[in-house]
């Protein structure tokens, strides 16, 4: 670079000149992070963004701005919503409030482990570090499952079940809290309940928090129906905002 100036003897204007169009140029750069849709269209511009991703995505704002803490989105299976909420969402949350801790769960350790490990070396692009320059990997985050922000934010991945004590969170994601294959299980129902309340959701923290359970509906006494009906018992249980995506709309 230097001797590239060197080379084209530039003026002081024109240099003054370069300096403000790059510094523009990363100024519009980290203005896209506000907006979760052109965050993703910038880190990952082979992501093909449709109409219920549009929808998805306001959601998320809001949860940003604390317009809501409470989100529910069902969708069908293959309809990306494991791409937005386990990639995308915890990338955009840490670029927005580097010091935050994620909690972020699947019903298998080692799904969402690899996404944990995407989301760490995504810290690392060129393109992420445009957006958001303050968020940083500490030099000891080498685990898929367990990392940190220079900022003092954490992130932790662990499977449904698994044990979470000491794992707090500002926001907490649930991926599919249950599989197919065990979706009419009257036992493996009640275990994702009995994880929900003495585990994960003490996990939150108390000054703020926030919580997504994204899945496919497969019964109507899975985890979302369960946290649903809560409500109708108690006026005071968490009140949730729910956006249901099916995958013909008529």
């Amino acid at each position: 670079m230097n001797s590239w100036f060197k080379n084209k003897k530039l003026s002081q204007q024109e240099l003054d000149d370069l300096i403000l169009e790059e510094f523009m140029r990363r100024k519009a750069l980290q203005a896209k992070g506000k907006s979760f849709l052109s965050f993703v269209q910038h880190v990952a511009p082979w992501f093909i963004i449709e109409e219920i991703h549009i929808l998805i995505a306001e959601q998320f704002e809001r949860l940003a701005r604390q317009e809501i803490d409470r989100l529910m989105i069902f969708l069908p299976p293959r309809a990306g919503k494991s791409v937005l909420t386990s990639l995308f969402l915890p990338l955009w949350w840490m670029g927005q409030f580097p010091s935050d801790q994620i909690l972020h769960t699947a019903y298998a350790g080692t799904l969402v482990e690899k996404f944990g490990r995407s989301i760490r070396n995504a810290l690392l692009e060129d393109a992420y570090r445009e957006i958001f320059p303050k968020t940083q990997l500490t030099k000891d985050s080498k685990a898929a499952a367990q990392w940190a922000t220079t900022a003092g934010g954490i992130y932790n991945a662990a499977g449904v079940g698994a044990g979470i004590a000491g794992k707090g969170f500002h926001l907490g994601i649930i991926d599919d809290p249950i599989s197919e294959q065990d979706a009419f299980s009257p036992t493996a129902l009640q275990n994702v309940w009995d994880w929900y309340g003495p585990g994960f959701y003490t996990r939150r923290q108390p000054e703020r928090n926030a919580i997504v359970l994204t899945m496919t509906r497969w019964t109507v006494a899975d985890l979302a129906g369960h946290r649903l009906a809560a409500l109708e018992i108690d006026p005071e249980a968490d009140k949730w905002e729910v956006l249901v995506l099916p995958a013909i709309l008529d």
